[in-house]
């Protein structure tokens, strides 16, 4: 090869190389060239046309006397609020420039922001302040877990500084609470007969003292203990709690599956004139099936999956049986759907434990077992109370050309 085809070809392989480069930016890139994705590009031109109108006002003033405003610190956090009280601040500003500073109130963000100037004109080097009083409501704050969001507050203060024409100072402060309790809790899966347990703190922000006088509900059966806690607690690190104890509450449900509600709490403080206080706390949970059903074939939502069979065959299908709530109770099969299928129960050497039998016949016709449809079930239980029982559903195809099975996926 002589050296200008090897030249020729060296040019075209690099050629190539870039036009592939090229192509594969514009698969992958989804933004413009100077790398702004569409779904910002708003807030990009945004930002671009405030630094133009202050590099256009910079390039205005240039050279020109001008006043300058400058806070050392333009934020107050009050901390912990007490309702009703009154909370101040003076924010200090200063005319950092050559011209007259000057300075006329604007808006305040809420009606608990109060504000005044001590001056509103500035020679340069000259500071005044701007006295912010802040007083606590709770009208304006939202809670979580019992405790009130803190709260921010802000004034503006109009100036006519070019580059900075206003001025926003801002206020925090977050209210103390009378009593301090949780939204709601989850007492979790149980059995029936077998109370669930929960332990949570009660505190006031307020009050030296307290008393819990009852907890009640209608839907569960309450017991209930409250002892004093060390405020020193790692629990209450932050929370400016006053007093404190912990709530020891056991609840039984009176019945099987999910129960939700509202618990009642009467609390009222030690200090003279003060009447007792209610308070309405969420609580759910669930109560477990007095029977359970466990194996492999076993989905804890759809039951026993037999998957798709060939009609005209016998299938046989093992699942574990436990009576949860009561060991010594007999169990036996109470019902099977479609009555086509066979169901038998053989106790296990341990007390509470069988093996349950499921068989689909040769002669069971084509058939789709699904939960949907409550077609497909075999119920177990105490014959002697039917209500100590559960039901095992069934999914899948019996069928004699082979079919997709309707497994939920």
């Amino acid at each position: 090869m002589n050296p200008f085809t090897r030249r020729l070809l060296v040019f075209g392989l690099f050629i190539l190389g870039f036009a592939s480069i090229a192509l594969a930016l514009s698969q992958t890139v989804n933004y413009k060239p100077w790398g702004v994705p569409d779904n910002r590009r708003e807030e990009y031109e945004q930002k671009v046309a405030e630094l133009d109108r202050a590099a256009a006002v910079r390039e205005a003033i240039a050279g020109q006397p001008k006043a300058i405003a400058s806070v050392a610190n333009p934020f107050r956090d009050f901390g912990w609020v007490d309702t009703g009280q009154t909370y101040s601040h003076a924010f200090e500003i200063r005319n950092d420039g050559d011209a007259e500073l000057t300075l006329q109130l604007g808006e305040t963000s809420c009606e608990c922001l109060d504000a005044e100037l001590e001056s509103t004109t500035l020679s340069p080097g000259q500071e005044t302040r701007c006295l912010v009083r802040y007083t606590a409501r709770p009208d304006d704050a939202e809670r979580r877990e019992g405790l009130y969001e803190p709260q921010t507050a802000t004034v503006t203060v109009l100036s006519n500084d070019p580059q900075r024409p206003r001025l926003n100072l801002q206020t925090r402060g977050q209210l103390t609470s009378s009593l301090v309790l949780p939204d709601g809790f989850d007492f979790g899966s149980t059995d029936l007969g077998k109370p669930a347990e929960v332990q949570f703190l009660v505190y006031s922000q307020q009050w030296e003292s307290f008393e819990l006088l009852d907890i009640r509900s209608d839907q569960l059966r309450i017991q209930w203990s409250a002892d004093p806690v060390d405020l020193t607690l790692d629990e209450l690190n932050g929370k400016q709690a006053t007093s404190a104890q912990r709530v020891t509450l056991s609840a039984e449900a009176k019945d099987y599956g999910a129960f939700t509600g509202q618990l009642t709490f009467e609390i009222a403080a030690k200090s003279a004139g003060q009447p007792p206080a209610r308070h309405l706390v969420d609580f759910s949970g669930r109560v477990r099936p007095p029977v359970g059903f466990y194996g492999p074939n076993i989905d804890s939502r759809y039951g026993l999956d037999i998957g798709t069979l060939e009609s005209g065959k016998q299938h046989d299908f093992f699942v574990t049986v436990r009576s949860r709530a009561d060991h010594q109770r007999k169990l036996a099969v109470l019902d099977v759907e479609p009555g086509v299928l066979q169901a038998a129960l053989e106790p296990l050497q341990t007390e509470g434990v069988y093996r349950l039998r499921v068989t689909v016949p040769p002669d069971c016709p084509d058939t789709q077992f699904n939960l949907d449809q409550k077609r497909g079930f075999v119920q177990v239980g105490d014959p002697d109370f039917p209500s100590y029982s559960n039901w095992l559903p069934l999914y899948g195809v019996v069928a004699g050309a082979a079919k997709q099975s309707n497994r939920p996926q």
